[in-house]
């Protein structure tokens, strides 16, 4: 429904340019050459988002 009635968001679009420019390469490159004990405690260590009530 939304899909079809809602206007593309404009933040949106300018991220998917970003992506599409290469802005995210160097950080995803770095996370393909990382080791397992890196990559584990990347994910111990990330910021966690509080959960709504």
């Amino acid at each position: 429904y939304a899909r079809h009635l809602a206007r593309p968001a404009a933040h949106l679009a300018a991220r998917v340019a970003e992506i599409e420019a290469g802005a995210c390469e160097a950080d995803l490159d770095a996370m393909v050459a990382a080791s397992e004990a890196d990559l584990r405690r990347l994910y111990a260590a990330r910021e966690i988002e509080p959960e709504e009530l």
